[in-house]
């Protein structure tokens, strides 16, 4: 893959952290100010998880845009910047639909302007984490990742925080078409000024263009790559939940909402979860890059599980099932034990993602003419594992509670340390550790 954009550390720091900046504002306002909305006008936690299911089920169909993106990035640097320019564009646009629509159409019918939004974020994300894989250094990919997901919490703090404060003063068709605004604004003020590369990198462009493989081949190739034992394994690594999800899913708006939070309380929590999460992320990037991605995702990980566990412990012990509002004691062990697990989830969940992030880089730049399909192949799993998580979570709420939902939460989320021993994983993910120039 040739590097085309984004050549001096402060255009990818710009570029990488706005364009997941605006994604995080997207899916701040799904997952949370809609979550909200919706449970508050009285639809189910199921229903909520088949809508936020759709949303990552259709974020997981992204990797049939890598090809696309591999030939893309072999036609220049100009035709990068026009691409990227319209995925941004087709976001805003899905955005503005929605502010337009959502208010006339009956809650059910949200599923497809949630996929229209979702398959606006997959393009916009495909270029975008190809132009980090190819303009990013070995040693810098975990501190770039660092800076992506940064900008990533950030944007959850805008689109969930603030859509929830709002929502009492602002109708959410509003809410909504402000965040179109707000990707518009990226895409003139970053994008549209980015410059692009420098002559000898368009030159190694246009070497590229003339030893196109045919298509075939390009299609082919990562099939190839990904069906190898490294790719099993990497897959595997790829789909399976990276430690416990429930309290970072959208479900934890459900549980805030039954044991009594308001939404100016989760809008509290959610900025200051938020807030915590940049300094975490960006400690996660810097530990991938000093100790090793791999070493860093598995301490991570097994931090990530033990909120969950705590909090199905506390829940067995005050026998609160969900199905009314707990006494006052217990109301009140559970307002701040929530709050805690939260805020610890957070913090554990920023460094894991960070160095997910950085393992699911070096797992894909082994083939360099394919990386975008192998990257975008990858995350995509990741979010299958979420759309599975939002649909099996939110039914198994309903069903048996949520202490029994924590619990098995918690259980599913330790296999994957298994999967990262396999040295076909440790081999490929794990990079010298130096110390890096800084960005």
């Amino acid at each position: 893959m040739a590097s085309t954009l984004a050549k001096t550390p402060m255009s990818r720091l710009t570029l990488f952290s706005t364009q997941y900046l605006i994604q995080g504002v997207v899916l701040g306002l799904i997952a949370e100010g809609l979550t909200a909305n919706l449970k508050l006008t009285g639809m189910q936690a199921s229903s909520i998880g088949v809508l936020m299911s759709s949303y990552y089920l259709t974020l997981s169909l992204k990797w049939l845009l890598g090809p696309a993106a591999d030939s893309l990035f072999r036609s220049g640097a100009a035709c990068v910047k026009r691409s990227l320019i319209l995925a941004n564009i087709g976001l805003a646009a899905s955005l503005f639909l929605t502010a337009a629509l959502a208010s006339r159409l009956p809650p059910g019918s949200l599923v497809f302007l949630v996929v229209c939004i979702a398959a606006a974020v997959c393009a916009s994300d495909v270029i975008t984490d190809a132009l980090a894989i190819a303009d990013t250094p070995p040693d810098q990919r975990g501190r770039i990742s660092g800076y992506m997901f940064t900008g990533l919490s950030v944007g959850l703090a805008v689109g969930g925080s603030g859509s929830l404060y709002l929502s009492s003063r602002l109708s959410f068709s509003t809410i909504i078409a402000t965040a179109a605004a707000l990707v518009l604004l990226q895409t003139l003020t970053v994008v549209c000024r980015l410059p692009l590369a420098h002559p000898e990198h368009m030159a190694s462009a246009a070497t590229a263009r003339t030893v196109r493989p045919p298509l075939h081949t390009h299609l082919t190739s990562p099939l190839r790559i990904l069906s190898s034992s490294r790719g099993r394994w990497a897959l595997l690594f790829a789909f399976l939940p990276p430690g416990a999800m429930a309290l970072s899913m959208p479900l934890q708006i459900a549980f805030g909402l039954d044991i009594g939070y308001t939404e100016d309380d989760l809008a509290d929590l959610n900025l200051w979860t938020s807030i915590a999460s940049i300094p975490a992320t960006l400690l996660g990037g810097w530990l991938a890059d000093r100790w090793g991605a791999l070493s860093t995702f598995a301490w991570s990980t097994l931090a990530l599980t033990l909120p969950s566990a705590a909090l199905a412990i506390l829940l067995a012990t005050v026998g609160w099932h969900g199905t009314q509002l707990p006494n006052e004691s217990a109301r009140h062990a559970l307002f701040l034990f929530f709050w805690c697990a939260c805020l610890i989830t957070t913090l554990a969940g920023s460094v894991m993602v960070a160095s997910r992030s950085a393992v699911c880089i070096q797992l894909a730049a082994v083939e360099k003419h394919n990386m975008a399909t192998q990257f975008t192949a990858l995350m995509a799993l990741s979010n299958l594992a979420n759309s599975f998580a939002s649909a099996w979570q939110g039914y198994s709420m309903e069903k048996f509670g949520y202490a029994p939902t924590l619990a098995a939460d918690a259980l599913f989320g330790l296999v994957v340390l298994a999967v990262i021993l396999h040295p076909a994983i440790r081999r490929t993910a794990d990079v010298p550790r130096r110390r890096s120039p800084s960005m």
